[in-house]
């Protein structure tokens, strides 16, 4: 393959930064010996520039490169399916007396996701950021979990989102503003947005009144590289430290698993003629739609549970890492179509909630993605080891995403029955004494969580437990520090309630 020459067409200009560049690499085989030319001319820094350039590729118009050469070029160029070239990290030329680099440019926008001109202007102008969603029973979690993201080190630009103005009120925008304290926070109605522009019906908007939610916002943010949390994630490690690990690295992408539960339910559920709605939901996908082929299942798929009829649940979506550039604009296209119209046209649920979308759209578009090489545990209700002491049936929890032992650690739990001021049931119940629920909550802190083991099938019998459930998985006791998190979250949690709800 031969990258013949780049040409810049057009560049937006950032304020008054332009950035000029030339690159022009011999054959990847030659570029591993030796550099013959390489040239870049920087008239100013800047970490988000976007430059439309024409090119000329030898073999096609969609084409990935990736070199890492002999420590004298390290870059990816990557040609999508607009002709856009990304020049992607940065590339650093020992060929010449000065050294000279150029940084990333500025990522896929929500505009040609939805092939429509919104234009909407954000306040951070970072690449990297973190995303939630939150309405205001919610907001005491989600604020302390703020605090516990500041207090972990974490100091990347927030953005909330939530859906029309009834679900946030401007208590708790405050309150979410105070938690901040001074760092970076934006708070979006993405619905009003959406709606207003002629993108979504009132009709429409009702039904991202909840989990659905948590895509729209993925795809609408204007972060590159994107942490999309739950917000009663408890988290005992900076969440902004898995983007060092070895698969988000190779792959942009880093996703947990859910619970393996061999249920009759969404992909997993039986059709006439003995397979699972899995394999009819792939082969009658409208590839044609967005540029595609049907295409074999990836190495990944062919062997997970979901696919061998093991499972209804394939991944937990508490927590998801996404490389919005690395994914290019098909897979976040696949994205949007499968939460704004497979959800609403299939007649079996392909998934509960938006879970299994995030995974399913790299699968259709032929892009690699990462799983943790461990399975969800979940850590211990008060009466567990009382009534079955091998068997953990408490929320979710995920250990450090890593093979070897370096990091054996838990990594975050998703508790909101563990830390939550308002029980479920107490939606539409105003007068909490929250003394009391404080000192209910302190109580029954989980004291083990279910060892770190490799994805299996489940057990046949489940003794009559819920789903839930761990069965016959084990119980290690929790370390002191863990707890020491989850009882500094419980108060703080409930010290926001008293005063956003009373």
């Amino acid at each position: 393959m031969h990258v013949g020459f780049l040409v810049v067409g057009s560049m937006l200009f950032v304020g008054q930064f332009v950035l000029l560049f030339k690159l022009h690499f011999q054959a990847p085989t030659m570029l591993s010996n030796s550099v013959q030319y390489a040239h870049i001319e920087r008239l100013a820094l800047k970490n988000q520039v976007e430059i439309k350039q024409n090119i000329q590729l030898e073999n096609g118009e969609n084409e990935t490169l990736s070199e890492n050469l002999d420590n004298e070029i390290s870059t990816s160029l990557v040609v999508d399916l607009n002709n856009t070239v990304v020049v992607e990290e940065k590339i650093i030329v020992r060929t010449e007396p000065l050294v000279k680099e150029i940084t990333r440019l500025t990522s896929i926008s929500f505009d040609q996701v939805v092939l429509r001109s919104i234009n909407y202007r954000f306040q951070s102008s970072s690449t990297k950021g973190i995303i939630m969603c939150m309405s205001n029973n919610m907001v005491p979690i989600g604020a302390s979990l703020i605090e516990e993201l500041r207090e972990l080190g974490n100091y990347e630009p927030i953005q909330v989102y939530h859906c029309q103005e009834d679900e946030l009120s401007e208590r708790a925008k405050t309150q979410l503003r105070n938690s901040a304290n001074g760092s970076e926070i934006e708070i979006i109605d993405v619905c009003s947005i959406l709606m207003n522009n002629g993108i979504m019906s009132p009709w429409n908007v009702i039904q991202y009144k909840n989990f659905w939610l948590k895509p729209i916002a993925l795809l609408f943010s204007s972060f590159d590289e994107v942490i999309l949390m739950d917000i009663d994630n408890i988290f005992f490690e900076n969440p902004s430290h898995l983007r060092l690990t070895s698969r988000y690295r190779k792959t942009g992408t880093l996703f947990f698993h859910d619970r393996v539960l061999d249920f009759n339910q969404f992909l997993n559920t039986e059709m006439e003629n003995g397979e699972t709605f899995i394999k009819e939901f792939f082969d009658r996908f409208p590839y044609n739609q967005f540029g595609l082929n049907h295409h074999e299942p990836s190495e990944y798929l062919s062997t997970s549970q979901v696919w061998n009829k093991n499972t209804a649940h394939e991944q937990d979506s508490s927590l998801v890492l996404l490389h919005k550039r690395r994914a290019g604009p098909v897979v976040l296209k696949l994205l949007w179509h499968l939460v704004t119209q497979t959800r609403f046209l299939d007649t079996i649920a392909y998934s509960w909630g938006d879970k299994e979308a995030f995974w399913l759209s790299y699968e259709l578009g032929g892009v690699e993605y990462s799983f943790s090489p461990w399975d969800c545990s979940v850590v211990s209700r008060p009466d567990d080891q009382t009534l079955h002491p091998n068997t953990l049936c408490g929320s979710l929890a995920q250990y450090y995403p890593e093979d070897d032992a370096t990091n054996s650690s838990l990594f975050y739990v998703n508790g909101r029955d563990v830390i939550s001021p308002r029980e479920t049931k107490d939606v539409f119940q105003y007068q909490i004494n929250y003394n009391d629920r404080e000192c209910n909550l302190l109580s029954k802190m989980p004291q083990f969580v279910t060892p770190r083991h490799e994805r299996n099938p489940t057990v046949f019998d489940r003794q009559g437990l819920d789903q839930t459930c761990l069965i016959d998985m084990g119980a290690n006791r929790v370390d002191q520090n863990i707890i020491n998190v989850i009882k500094v979250r419980i108060k703080r949690s409930v010290a926001i309630a008293k005063a956003v709800f009373n």
